[in-house]
């Protein structure tokens, strides 16, 4: 998966609100690397911005040795410096069928690993994977109590992209079912780069309601694990017993033709 302009000026937005937690406990599920759109330089700068005080020098050395000898790994080298930069730690654990440091594990299936983690990331991974339900199982119990879940899925558009396009009402029926804490969800284009936060779901209404629901977009949603509880099977809002606004039901009604 790739570190975007998306990926890359969200998360400096959460750093700079104080809203991204960080942990030298990282699962990541795809192994990034480094699209591009965003300079080398920018990052080089951002290091004394965001970087720990103590590994500035040693990290601006290292990248600056990556951009100049080029090795193989130099896309997936580059993401781990921004791992660093931000996150302030590098995945303790990657899982994916490709990758120069994954491990390589079918995300179909039920996996136990030996820890859970502090945050899990999933930047495009889901959408891959045809047994969603597994996947997001997995994450769930991957994700230590308190531990942060981060996804950033495709939403509109990406023709053949993978099996699925994730609509941002998932997000919020998942956190609903297992009791997670929502912490932000953005609606995102690459390009241009667009990036609207969504502050719920008659919020979201609104907004694709007065704005096209662009060609090719994504979703990214940032939660919290409350509980350790088994994992819960969502259903979606318009079916589930709970009270619903007339807005909501209106709008999905009004979806229908």
């Amino acid at each position: 998966m790739a570190i975007t302009a998306i990926e890359y000026n969200i998360i400096r937005k959460l750093r700079d609100l104080g809203k991204l937690p960080l942990s030298s406990n990282i699962l990541e599920i795809g192994e990034s690397n480094w699209y591009g759109d965003i300079s080398v330089e920018a990052l080089g700068q951002d290091i004394y911005a965001y970087g720990l005080e103590s590994e500035r020098e040693s990290l601006f050395r290292e990248l600056s040795r990556i951009v100049e000898n080029r090795p193989p790994t130099f896309l997936f080298d580059i993401a781990k410096i921004w791992y660093k930069t931000f996150f302030h730690a590098t995945p303790a654990l990657i899982i994916d069928q490709d990758g120069p440091n994954a491990l390589s594990l079918d995300l179909n299936q039920r996996i136990e690993l030996d820890s859970s983690f502090d945050c899990v990331i999933n930047f495009g991974t889901a959408e891959h994977i045809f047994n969603v339900f597994q996947f997001f199982e997995n994450v769930h119990r991957w994700t230590k109590q308190n531990g942060l879940m981060i996804h950033g899925l495709p939403f509109s558009g990406w023709y053949d992209h993978g099996f699925y396009n994730f609509n941002p009402t998932f997000f919020w029926d998942l956190a609903r079912a297992n009791s997670y804490t929502h912490l932000i969800t953005i609606n995102a284009i690459l390009k241009p780069l667009s990036l609207h936060q969504l502050g719920g779901r008659e919020e979201a209404i609104k907004y694709f309601s007065t704005n096209k629901i662009p060609e090719n977009s994504l979703t990214y949603s940032f939660m919290t694990k409350a509980n350790d509880a088994d994992f819960k099977v969502p259903q979606q809002y318009i079916y589930d017993n709970t009270e619903k606004s007339n807005t909501a039901v209106n709008a999905w009604k009004n979806l229908r033709g």
